[in-house]
């Protein structure tokens, strides 16, 4: 989350006041964004998403520099540290965050305005969100996909995440697009845990809250795994047996979330 944790959400005031300082920052540093990944001989800025698979390379490799920056994303913190991000990283994830709303702003115009979600129940409660509940937030998307990457997560998660909500905004008559269940399964990098499981940033809607409350018991349950422990909202981390084998387990695990989503349906 920007602001706020899942066990202490910040009040309606914070997160208007928060919602406000933020959207008026994200335009300088979509700005400085863009200068910094042509400075350093970085990919196209074209804002295309076929620009997204590299660009989020290039914020993951550079996610620990110690250049410095100013501001330092309000957001920045304990977890986004034990990400290995300094506040520099934290800028560039930010950066990437401006660069995909603009896609959206490019594509579904008003639509894409940010708001601020008042729903309890929903995984984004008092959150900044894009005016339309098609449109995933950006922000969500990148932290999420720079998390994965880090962790041996697929690299192109965002651009395929990214088509995958404007196709929705403008859907074939008659079709609905289906959500991401995907999970992606790397490294923990962390010493008390071996694996990460990287959920989808929607997963929680795309379930139900009862039946995402339940996946932690799940996970721990699944062959090969001893121990599980949710992190946060999209990230569980996994005490393993030894020698198990990471492909099955991955399978394993995404089968588990696939059953949850049919019995959802």
């Amino acid at each position: 989350m920007l602001i706020g944790t899942q066990n202490d959400p910040p009040t309606r005031a914070d997160a208007e006041a928060f919602l406000a300082r933020w959207t008026n920052a994200l335009a300088p540093r979509l700005a400085w964004f863009e200068a910094e990944v042509s400075a350093a001989g970085g990919p196209e800025t074209d804002r295309t998403t076929s620009s997204l698979e590299p660009l989020l390379r290039f914020v993951a490799d550079r996610s620990g520099s110690p250049a410095p920056v100013d501001p330092v994303p309000e957001w920045y913190g304990d977890v986004h540290r034990r990400y290995g991000w300094s506040a520099y990283g934290a800028g560039l994830v930010e950066g990437l965050m401006a660069y995909v709303a603009r896609i959206y702003r490019g594509v579904a115009g008003d639509a894409a305005d940010w708001r601020l979600n008042t729903d309890p129940k929903h995984a984004h409660f008092h959150q900044p969100v894009m005016r339309d509940p098609a449109i995933a937030p950006a922000w969500a998307q990148v932290t999420g996909a720079v998390a994965g990457l880090q962790r041996g997560g697929d690299p192109s998660r965002l651009r395929t995440a990214v088509e995958s909500v404007l196709r929705g905004w403008t859907p074939t008559p008659g079709v609905e697009p289906e959500p991401d269940l995907r999970v992606d399964l790397g490294p923990a990098g962390h010493p008390d845990w071996d694996l990460a499981v990287l959920l989808p940033e929607d997963l929680a809607d795309t379930l139900g809250q009862e039946r995402y409350a339940t996946l932690e018991d799940r996970f721990a349950a699944v062959t090969g795994v001893t121990a599980a422990m949710f992190e946060d909202r999209e990230l569980c981390l996994l005490r393993t047996a030894p020698g198990v084998d990471g492909a099955a387990l991955g399978a394993r695990l995404q089968a588990v979330v696939d059953d949850l989503a049919g019995a959802a349906r």
